[in-house]
């Protein structure tokens, strides 16, 4: 039996390509690195909207006070001065590369569904309840979905839902875009190897659980140190509380100044 009729070269599988060693370190080629977190993500991702003669406009071309308030936003945000780091990356004007782990993909995927949802929700019904919902209650209401578009699915009843379901299942599941496209241009996402938490930790760590920094964020700053990193991006005001604790154990200096920021690079 001839596998390839037409004599076509064999397909060129993708290596799969972690950015870490066995070790759990960051590879030769992306060193020097910094560390940036979830919040630093989400401002980077926004920054996209701040490219030189981009105007965005509200949903309502004919509302005054959308007009007026969109003035304000553009106004007082972080996301416009990341675009300055972001021109760097694009010129390769940088001696370090700036990575994060699969947890932060996580967390952004968490956070960009709630903000969906309450959106949808204010579109819907009344502002108030928007907020009224609780995380479990966004994530109940968002499995009652995905159940029903399975059932349909595994029923070979596809046809039969209708364009409008469809659209409201993607517009949950399928929030963050792909991580190598434009948005994210420049930052690298890398695996988290290697990766130990024993009761000899505790000592260290019990510290920044009294200082109430949660567990994510604990996360966050070990894998920061695992990798490689000696700075730590992030505009979480937490890390500001532990940002002594954090050179002095971990060697790791948290940066929140976007200037300072687009200096260190």
């Amino acid at each position: 039996m001839v596998k390839n009729r037409y004599n076509l070269p064999e397909p060129i599988k993708v290596k799969y390509e972690g950015g870490v060693t066995k070790t759990g370190k960051l590879i030769a080629s992306l060193l020097p690195a910094i560390f940036c977190d979830t919040s630093f993500l989400i401002d980077y991702w926004h920054s996209i909207l701040y490219i030189p003669g981009l105007e965005r406009s509200p949903n309502s071309h004919g509302d005054k006070i959308a007009i007026l308030f969109n003035h304000y936003v553009k106004a007082d945000t972080r996301a416009k001065k990341l675009y300055k780091i972001r021109e760097r990356l694009e010129m390769l004007d940088t001696q370090c590369k700036l990575v994060f782990s699969p947890a932060c993909r996580l967390e952004m995927e968490e956070a960009t569904t709630q903000l969906r949802f309450k959106k949808l929700t204010m579109d819907v019904d009344e502002a108030l309840n928007a907020h009224k919902k609780s995380n479990k209650e966004v994530g109940e209401v968002l499995r009652k979905i995905r159940k029903d578009f399975i059932q349909h699915k595994r029923g070979r009843r596809i046809l039969s839902i209708n364009q409008a379901f469809s659209e409201l299942y993607w517009h949950f599941f399928d929030v963050t875009p792909p991580f190598s496209d434009d948005a994210f241009f420049g930052l690298h996402e890398v695996d988290v190897k290697n990766f130990s938490l024993t009761k000899r930790d505790l000592k260290r760590l019990m510290e920044f659980s009294n200082l109430q920094i949660g567990f994510a964020d604990i996360f966050h700053l070990l894998t920061a140190y695992k990798l490689g990193c000696q700075y730590f991006f992030t505009f979480d005001n937490d890390f500001l509380r532990i940002e002594e604790e954090a050179l002095k154990y971990y060697k790791i200096k948290i940066v929140s100044n976007p200037d300072t920021m687009l200096s260190l690079l």
